[in-house]
């Protein structure tokens, strides 16, 4: 079980590594479809509703928003739990996105991942985000 624990707290750590650019260098999405399952999910859910997304499109979403103008995007996470039950696992990962290195604000929110193992490899086979109102 602890190795597990430890597959999955790499493997989200690998992720927030992934989606996270700066000017210089690009997220690295090679790197976030190796981590999910051929059709995963990614599902949003803020101000403007609920939006899905498969890996591509959200790689083309965060694509466009760099076109348009996103300099730089850096998440972390900052605290988690993880409830393991043999090859299920869910995922609470509470972040913290920097966007255009500070100048874009910070916001703070939860990624609910559900992950399952396979072949003796942990992928993601859906992520569902928050993103709250402004306080």
């Amino acid at each position: 079980m602890d190795n597990d624990l430890q597959a999955i707290h790499q493997l989200v750590r690998q992720l927030y590594l992934a989606i996270s650019f700066n000017s210089q260098s690009g997220p690295d999405w090679e790197v976030l479809r190796g981590h999910f399952w051929e059709r995963g999910q990614l599902v949003r859910s803020g101000l403007a509703g609920i939006e899905y997304y498969s890996v591509e499109q959200f790689t083309e979403w965060v694509d466009q928003a760099r076109a348009n103008g996103l300099t730089s995007f850096q998440e972390e996470e900052t605290d988690a739990s993880t409830h393991l039950m043999g090859n299920l696992a869910h995922r609470a990962s509470h972040y913290r996105a920097t966007l255009d290195e500070g100048r874009g604000g910070t916001v703070e929110g939860i990624n609910s991942m559900q992950i399952l193992k396979s072949n003796g490899q942990w992928k993601v086979v859906s992520l569902l985000w928050d993103v709250p109102a402004p306080t």
